[in-house]
């Protein structure tokens, strides 16, 4: 008779390092055209601005002072993801030198809510966990998952409250 060998995927530090910092130079490069493209719209309505009503004419220190405003307005996206760099490259230098801890914790047992906002009703699943208490899942673990599962989190410290990643053990083993 014929069974099928269940195997489970293997995390290392550098596995889950490699993945980590993948996730993020994703996430940054979205954030960072986001934000390149409101401060590029933002300043054109300023230019726009400034030739229709502002150039060649008398205006009053109110009338700059609002516009320049409105110009400093615009900009703080763009100061927001400059001042931001060195926080992702502080974390970019931890996860390359594999400065996080994989711990281990159980789960309670798990919910599935409806949560309101404004005018759109969604269902959020979470899963309650000893250590780390709610956090809310995709759909990919959450039916898999049952009461004393247990689950690998990726923290930075070892104490910290909310896990950056998470490895359910059914599906994921970890080898140091």
């Amino acid at each position: 008779m014929y069974t099928e060998k269940q195997t489970k995927n293997i995390l290392t530090k550098q596995t889950i390092a490699e993945e980590l910092l993948r996730e993020g130079k994703k996430s940054r490069l979205v954030s960072f055209l986001y934000l390149i493209l409101v401060t590029f719209f933002g300043e054109l309505v300023c230019l726009l601005i400034y030739v229709s009503d502002l150039a060649g004419r008398e205006r009053g220190a109110i009338h700059w002072i609002l516009y320049f405003s409105l110009v400093i307005a615009c900009m703080i996206p763009l100061l927001f993801v400059i001042f931001s760099i060195p926080a992702w490259r502080s974390m970019q230098k931890r996860l390359k030198n594999g400065d996080f801890f994989v711990i281990t914790d159980t789960v309670v047992y798990k919910e599935e809510k409806t949560i309101r906002r404004r005018r759109s009703i969604r269902a959020v699943k979470i899963l309650h966990f000893q250590s780390f208490g709610d956090i809310h899942v995709g759909s990919t673990y959450y039916p898999m998952t049952s009461s004393d599962d247990v689950f690998y989190m990726v923290v930075f410290s070892e104490d910290s409250k909310a896990p950056i990643k998470y490895y359910p053990a059914k599906l994921y083993e970890y080898k140091e």
